[in-house]
């Protein structure tokens, strides 16, 4: 082998020891693709040129692999194929080529749905699209929803509908003296003798007003 130019050159020669010579120049044309592609003798890779008798050629790679030489596993997820909110996983080569597919996308997060790329909360308790169970009111959270009850309601244990409070059983009314339950309230009254104060709950000894009224006008014709 000897150099002509800046190119490596391969020339064989022969003779037959009598004088007569014989010679041929030699093209190579290297290839080497890890074993992951086939090689494409037409084109040479960068940097190499036609006039050149000792190249490299280009690689066509098989599915799942990348690089010039084919040695490199193709990254799925470098273009961020996914949905945003959701996590991409590359595969292998071989799970490349029996799924066809290069990557896995996670589901959308627990409360979020998918759409036009990206993931978005879910509101359940949206009113013109509701997608609660809820008997009375429903609160919205990044995770999903929960109910909650009007005053005088507590939540029951299937976490969806209510029940009505009886403060006066659960002395938690306030009442000082009577308490009378209602559907989702209660109310509070005094013994003969007292009236309701002003805070609706206590007792102070005395006829309320209309009381004292209907009672002097009684006195007042005798």
């Amino acid at each position: 082998m000897f150099f002509l130019a800046k190119y490596p050159h391969f020339r064989f020669s022969a003779s037959d020891g009598k004088g007569g010579v014989a010679a041929a120049d030699v093209t190579v044309n290297l290839c080497n693709c890890s074993g992951h592609g086939e090689c494409l003798f037409d084109l040479l890779a960068d940097g190499y040129e036609l006039k050149q008798t000792f190249r490299i050629v280009q690689c066509n790679c098989s599915t799942g692999w990348e690089g010039d030489h084919c040695e490199s596993d193709y990254d799925g997820c470098q273009d961020n194929p996914c949905t945003e909110g959701t996590n991409c996983t590359d595969v292998s080569p071989s799970e490349h080529i029996a799924s066809g597919k290069a990557f896995n996308c996670s589901e959308c997060p627990p409360g979020t749905e998918e759409s036009e790329g990206i993931c978005l909360l879910i509101n359940e308790c949206d009113p013109a699209k509701p997608r609660h169970t809820c008997e009375h009111m429903c609160v919205d959270q990044i995770d999903g929803y929960r109910c909650v009850c009007r005053d005088g309601y507590r939540l029951m244990d299937n976490k969806k509908n209510c029940t009505d409070i009886d403060e006066c059983i659960e002395h938690t009314s306030g009442c000082e003296q009577k308490c009378e339950n209602s559907v989702g309230s209660f109310q509070c009254s005094c013994y003969d003798g007292y009236r309701l104060n002003t805070d609706n709950a206590s007792c102070v000894i005395g006829r309320s007003p209309l009381t004292y009224i209907a009672w002097y006008n009684q006195v007042g014709q005798l």
